[in-house]
């Protein structure tokens, strides 16, 4: 996705701007980035016989939020990982909608802020790449998307889980900002216990009918979700990888 990024930015007459130019920084930190203003502002590419790209995070103060604490991060990314792996023991799930509508915490996090989210449409098909956005940003963006073409939301075919599907970023009102068919979560939950039981509830609580959720590893976690009885209560199905090692492949079909 980076290549692919990278070689769209430079299809397009877009407004970089330089992290330099936020406020207490004084080193390059990188090349350049990307904002979309304030939240429910919207970036658009156009690229000649390719997609659409639409950006819906990160918003200014969330760069500049990241700008602040730059080299403090750096360093965090870039030390040894001292964090503790501990067995994940999940209960087992029982009704949904109460965990669904659990309240939860908004993340905070400086580089998560930052991320950038795309939506992707080409040839018909869509893909909302929400990274490890803000679940309130993802939410206005996708609100101005749908008033701007007249829609109550932005239905797509898939969507990348913000933040590995922690409760923290998936909130009711983004799954139902975007409705999709296909929900994928990444990650294998060892350092965080990702995805979160309340994230993937208010998915199959609210998505469309009928919508699966992708799981690129199976563990004592995931496969809770691939219960029957819940299944046919919500009406979404689950798919995992054939091995440890394969991950899942989810493609979309072109529509004209």
């Amino acid at each position: 996705m980076t290549v692919t990024l990278a070689w769209l930015l430079a299809q397009a007459d877009l407004d970089l701007r330089l992290v330099t130019d936020v406020p207490g920084t004084t080193e390059l930190a990188w090349a350049h980035a990307i904002d979309v203003g304030d939240p429910g502002g919207l970036v658009r590419l156009t690229v000649p016989d390719g997609p659409v790209v639409t950006v819906l995070s990160p918003t200014t103060k969330r760069l500049t939020t990241l700008g602040r604490k730059w080299r403090q991060t750096l360093e965090a990314a870039t030390g040894p990982d001292e964090r503790d792996r501990e067995l994940d023991t999940p209960s087992p799930l029982t009704e949904l909608a109460p965990l669904s509508e659990h309240r939860s915490s908004a993340d905070g996090s400086a580089p998560n802020g930052s991320s950038i989210a795309l939506l992707l449409e080409h040839r018909g098909a869509s893909v909302l790449l929400a990274a490890d956005a803000f679940g309130s940003v993802l939410t206005a963006g996708l609100a101005a998307l749908a008033q701007e073409r007249g829609v109550d939301a932005v239905t797509v075919d898939a969507v990348k889980v913000p933040h590995h599907g922690s409760r923290a970023n998936v909130s009711q009102a983004l799954v139902r900002a975007v409705p999709a068919r296909h929900y994928l979560v990444s990650t294998n939950g060892d350092v965080f216990h990702h995805p979160d039981d309340e994230a993937i509830a208010r998915i199959v609580v609210d998505a469309p009918d009928g919508a699966t959720v992708w799981f690129n590893y199976r563990t004592p976690r995931t496969e809770r979700w691939d219960d029957v009885q819940l299944r046919a209560e919500h009406h979404y199905d689950v798919r995992y990888p054939t091995d440890d090692t394969s991950g899942v492949v989810l493609t979309l079909p072109a529509r004209d």
